[in-house]
């Protein structure tokens, strides 16, 4: 199809082009190092998602899994607090090939922030790494009538491997070999 002049379609498509452009990111206007105290326009973008935790708990241990190398039990809950009570956001748990991990979460809304709680339904895959994201839905990771941007946040761990499982009495018992009668 050909957008011409005088065309119902052109102003759609403007409209579709505006819409589909990135939110704007504020201009901070900071001194310059060798301006000699002029001010110089930055790019400030989106900052940091305010988070006061990121931990994996299990029976009998919790541990941050912002941590580098961090290692957890493959039958961890995860649990998210965030300093910022999000209005768009989604929360997936990721394994090495980027397929998601089936979970069970729950989202509280509490003053000022949310605490996620993300309990897979499954074993994660063992010694393989995993990854936590929590990024905007629609757009952005954003909160407010503002609104404010924030970047995606993302947590990589390992959990332990599964013990192998004991052997069976089937495979304990000697095979017997029976004699053929003549």
């Amino acid at each position: 199809m050909v957008a011409r002049s005088g065309s119902n379609i052109t102003p759609i498509l403007g409209l579709m082009a505006a819409c589909a452009r990135p939110p704007a990111t504020p201009q901070v206007t900071a001194p310059g190092p060798d301006a000699g105290g002029a001010q110089v326009a930055v790019d400030g973008g989106p900052g940091p998602l305010p988070v006061e935790s990121v931990r994996a708990v299990w029976d009998g241990g919790a541990a941050d899994i912002q941590a580098p190398d961090a290692s957890v039990s493959p039958f961890a809950a995860i649990e998210v607090r965030t300093g910022a009570a999000l209005d768009d956001y989604r929360v997936r748990l990721l394994d090495d090939d980027d397929r998601m991990q089936a979970n069970h979460a729950v989202v509280e809304r509490g003053d000022g922030g949310l605490t996620i709680d993300i309990t897979p339904t499954r074993p994660l895959p063992a010694a393989r790494c995993c990854r936590l994201v929590v990024d905007g839905e629609l757009g952005g990771l954003s909160e407010g009538p503002g609104p404010r941007f924030y970047r995606p946040l993302i947590a990589r761990f390992r959990p332990w491997p599964l013990p192998a499982p004991p052997a069976s009495k089937a495979s304990r018992r000697r095979r017997r070999r029976h004699r053929r009668f003549r």
